[in-house]
């Protein structure tokens, strides 16, 4: 061969190394010849152990069965292909790349083999999957912000989070919100993907759990937990079997502090092991950021719900909210062909108490006969403090002849409790007033007026 092949082959070499893709070539039988620097950086191999090599030499099977197949559909094909599949990298992970490969011919039109270039876009497909989760996040964190009222405590919020971040980190098969003690003890609060029987009664001490393993920083973060099956192998408590039956292999662990307390701790749990990455745990600390906002949110509201709906000196139901119930239970009556009961109680002597002893002993009076109904063995649906001394009660399903029997036989029990007001004690009593629905009337107003009118009447006894 004359010189300037050796210089043009020498320049297209040169050319090829400095290339920052991984580069390589195959003969048609899909033996390696060569490899510039950058493919077998990329791949973590030596030269020797891919020139004259195969695919299947260097690739797990499964993986090399794949690239084999769209080695020979270039061939079939005839030109230039371009396709994204997942490769082995150096550092043990699969990445995300693009192939371009074409057909090398000879002077005759015969394939000669295939030449290949590789370029990785693991980095741009985790920044846009990246992006993506956490702007589902976010609409996740806006629905709940305009959610809020229809949970009833925490727990549900907490459920109504964990389904829809489930939905958002697709490699969480189950997942649990951990609540933890004053003396570090783990319990779960809420779940997804495991049994109801195992969450009940589950609890272990923080340090005891695999969520500390292999963590000495402070516990600000979202973290990765690996694993965990080998953790629990050797002695540590293990974790509840999920729905799946499959075991928890790995979890992305989530704190979450409130007013500089560590209140929850959020575990997304794989059955895959090492499943999670940065991405994952980068999404993960939103919601470590965000959870104490909505938080803070929901407290204030059910502040604002109770200031509404509870008297604050008794923390009984109050009028406006008692209406509420109350006409409920009566198209509920009305409609299941039912009769209920409505009590009204007045506290005898209130105005006394004030005028000896001063607001303050009033309120204690108010409050004590407060507690005792509440703890009182009678079946109420609820108990509402009108105002004053007048409270309300609506018992459904009971005859009003045997509640008026019952309540002048636990009305004894109350006149026996000393109501202390230091340096003050006394005791106190109450009259009530039955009506019922339909038997009294079938008017919700009248029942007030027919229970406030046998009420008076109780009180000249």
């Amino acid at each position: 061969m004359d010189r300037n092949y050796f210089q043009n082959f020498d320049f297209f070499k040169a050319l090829l190394e400095a290339l920052p893709n991984p580069i390589f070539y195959k003969d048609r039988a899909g033996y390696y010849r060569f490899c510039n620097v950058a493919f077998l950086n990329f791949t973590g191999l030596k030269l020797e152990a891919i020139i004259d090599k195969t695919v299947f030499d260097i690739a797990p099977p499964e993986l090399a069965k794949v690239y084999d197949d769209a080695d020979q559909s270039v061939y079939d094909e005839a030109f230039v292909q371009v396709y994204e599949a997942r490769i082995l990298h150096a550092d043990g992970t699969l990445h995300d790349v693009i192939f371009s490969k074409a057909v090398h011919f000879d002077q005759n039109d015969e394939p000669l083999g295939i030449v290949g270039i590789i370029q990785d876009v693991t980095e741009k497909k985790e920044a846009l999957r990246e992006v993506e989760m956490l702007h589902k996040l976010k609409d996740v964190f806006l629905y709940l912000n305009q959610a809020m009222i229809s949970y009833e405590n925490e727990q549900e919020l907490l459920n109504a989070l964990l389904r829809q971040v489930q939905s958002i980190f697709v490699k969480c098969t189950q997942a649990t919100v951990l609540e933890l003690s004053h003396n570090d003890i783990l319990t779960v609060l809420a779940h997804v993907g495991f049994y109801d029987s195992d969450m009940s009664d589950f609890q272990i001490p923080l340090s005891e759990s695999f969520i500390l393993k292999d963590f000495n920083d402070e516990f600000l973060s979202a973290h990765i937990v690996n694993d965990i099956v080998a953790f629990t192998n050797q002695g540590h408590k293990e974790v509840a079997l999920p729905l799946s039956n499959k075991p928890v292999q790995s979890s992305l662990v989530v704190p979450i502090w409130i007013n500089d307390k560590l209140k929850w701790i959020f575990s997304l749990d794989s059955s895959e092991n090492n499943i999670y990455n940065e991405t994952d745990r980068k999404v993960a600390d939103y919601i470590r950021e965000q959870l104490p906002l909505l938080y803070r949110i929901y407290e204030l509201y059910l502040r604002i719900l109770r200031l509404s709906q509870f008297d604050e000196l008794t923390k009984l139901i109050n009028r406006r909210h008692f209406d509420t119930l109350h006409e409920n239970l009566f198209k509920q009556s009305l409609l299941e062909n039912k009769q209920y009961a409505l009590v009204l109680f007045d506290l005898d002597g209130l105005k006394h108490v004030n005028d000896l002893y001063g607001h303050q002993a009033g309120d204690a009076y108010l409050i004590a006969f407060s507690n005792w109904l509440k703890s009182a063995p009678i079946e109420g649906e609820c108990y509402a403090r009108l105002g004053g001394d007048e409270f309300v009660g609506l018992f459904p399903n009971v005859p009003a002849d045997l509640l008026t029997l019952k309540l002048n036989d636990l009305r004894k029990s109350f006149e026996k409790i000393a109501i202390v007001d230091i340096p003050h004690l006394y005791y106190g009593s109450f009259s009530f007033g039955v009506s019922s629905y339909p038997d009294d009337t079938d008017n919700r107003s009248k029942l007030f007026q027919i229970a406030d009118v046998r009420m008076y009447k109780d009180k000249k006894r």
